[in-house]
């Protein structure tokens, strides 16, 4: 996926071919070979103006080019295919790869304080949780004589803001440094986030009876 949020303002041709073509391809050879198609989507699908968990049906309103991109993708997967499962995630940190922790982490070791944006909502997904939920999905799936196809929301459980998640890892990791909140108006970006952005997971939960970590309860699991 193509997941550079803000560069994909500046990269929006770039950004559908990787997350609407790339996805419709994927959706075509699924079809073409009767094969489930497990695709990974996004909270920024929707423009964040609710103030309860955002359901499978809620209406989708990217604010920008990588929520559209994406939005794109769910969409060519559905045109192309009747077997796949969607699954829209939030926040997603780990020890691998690039993501806030690891920046928190990085800017900890840099800075003698730190300004983090405390009026944007959502929930903090470990990806170690959410590639677990993806094996056991596989696996519940292929037992099953009806298949639930269809579009589904997994995070961790519970909310905070990017500025109570920092605070988390850095007590999380026994890092002492200062912390202000600050509003996204101080904190210009190219591409405008959604304020509110959390998940309801009772779809997922229900068809799969998974059960799901609290984002501060798995965090301490890394």
């Amino acid at each position: 996926a193509y997941t550079a949020v803000d560069k994909a303002e500046a990269e929006p041709e770039k950004a559908h071919l990787i997350n609407a073509m790339g996805p419709e391809n994927l959706a075509k050879i699924c079809t073409e070979h009767g094969t489930t198609l497990v695709h990974i989507s996004t909270d920024f699908v929707f423009d964040g103006t609710q103030t309860t968990p955002y359901t499978e049906t809620n209406p989708t309103a990217p604010l920008g080019v990588y929520g559209a991109s994406k939005l794109a993708g769910e969409q060519t997967i559905q045109n192309h295919s009747k077997a796949y499962y969607i699954i829209r995630t939030s926040w997603v940190y780990s020890p691998f790869g690039n993501n806030f922790m690891k920046t928190m982490m990085r800017l900890a070791a840099e800075r003698d304080s730190l300004s983090v944006v405390n009026d944007q909502i959502g929930t903090p997904t470990n990806a170690l949780d959410l590639a677990a939920l993806l094996i056991e999905l596989i696996q519940k799936d292929s037992a099953m004589e009806v298949h639930p196809y269809g579009i589904y929301h997994y995070s961790n459980e519970g909310q905070c803001s990017w500025y109570e998640f920092a605070k988390a890892i850095f007590e999380k990791n026994s890092i002492t440094i200062p912390v202000q909140p600050i509003t996204t108006d101080q904190f210009p970006t190219p591409a405008k986030r959604p304020a509110y952005s959390v998940m309801d997971k009772a779809k997922i939960k229900r068809n799969f009876d998974i059960a799901i970590l609290d984002w501060k309860e798995s965090l301490l699991t890394l």
